[in-house]
């Protein structure tokens, strides 16, 4: 590419035009992904109502820790405002029994042992 092409590309990747555009497809995808986890939670509480009436105690997630730095376990759903329980390492193997999404759009799974995110932030 020229330098004439990559001037062109910066300033369009710093237009306002261009943040406001990448803004509302992460506003979207944001809302799918809400969408898609209200889905799974409902169909899980309903797995979870069917196994309480047939006795059946399957667990609803299996997780493997894969973030080098391992996990944070936290004694509840919100990051800043719950303290650190403890931690899981690199391929740690965790089954949680539920899942939510906090106030801040993370996915949270709860375990035995306290409450972890799906992925980190940043």
């Amino acid at each position: 590419a020229t330098n004439a092409e990559l001037t062109e590309w910066r300033n369009c990747f710093a237009s306002s035009q261009f943040a406001e555009v990448v803004n509302q497809l992460a506003s979207l995808s944001k809302r799918a992904i809400r969408q898609m986890c209200d889905a799974r939670s409902k169909q899980a509480t309903e797995n979870e109502t069917t196994k309480a009436e047939t006795g059946s105690s399957d667990l609803l997630f299996r997780l493997r820790i894969v973030c080098p730095e391992g996990a944070v376990i936290r004694d509840g759903i919100e990051i800043d405002s719950c303290a650190s329980v403890g931690s899981m390492e690199m391929g740690e193997v965790v089954d949680a029994t539920d899942r939510c999404i906090n106030s801040s759009g993370i996915l949270r799974y709860h375990t035995s042992r306290g409450w972890i995110s799906e992925m980190t932030r940043g």
